[in-house]
């Protein structure tokens, strides 16, 4: 049988063990022949229906499994809110005055984290160092020039 040919009637209804794959069954329909009658159509519709169940079942199991490890997971680690609500109902037993001396929140973290910052020391590099001592350096001796003309000849003076 290839491409170009057509089956012939004899190898259509052939049902031996060597035209049975084990994967897929017999390459052709055993049941083609059959008319799909009402009962047929019934019978379908009772194992959609079966099926259907089946899918409900799978999925309240499902949920209940998720809903099972969800309460283990909360049992294990509470949300925040159910950690502190013994906490939440003290409150109600807390005075006014109590309510107004509470401080501010601030921005206590960051303000730490600044000064640690500005607290940290950094050596200056000996360059600068050189620089801020030759800036500060005071001259307490004149060269010959300055003492001849007295201190008052710049670059420019007596060419013009």
């Amino acid at each position: 049988i290839g491409p170009a040919r057509m089956a012939s009637e004899g190898d259509k209804d052939n049902l031996n063990e060597s035209n049975f794959d084990k994967f897929a069954g017999y390459s052709g329909s055993l049941f083609d022949q059959v008319p799909y009658d009402e009962d047929d159509e019934a019978a379908d519709q009772v194992w959609n229906e079966v099926d259907m169940k089946m899918d409900d079942r799978r999925k309240s199991r499902r949920e209940e499994r998720i809903q099972e490890q969800l309460n283990k997971f909360r049992a294990v680690r509470p949300k925040l809110q159910h950690q502190f609500t013994d906490l939440k109902r003290d409150l109600q037993y807390v005075s006014q005055d109590d309510w107004d001396n509470l401080p501010e929140p601030g921005e206590h973290r960051k303000h730490r984290a600044a000064e640690k910052r500005n607290e940290r020391y950094i050596p200056a590099p000996d360059s600068l160092l050189d620089r801020a001592r030759q800036e500060q350096e005071v001259h307490h001796v004149l060269d010959d020039r300055q003492m001849t003309h007295g201190g008052m000849e710049t670059p420019m003076s007596g060419g013009a």
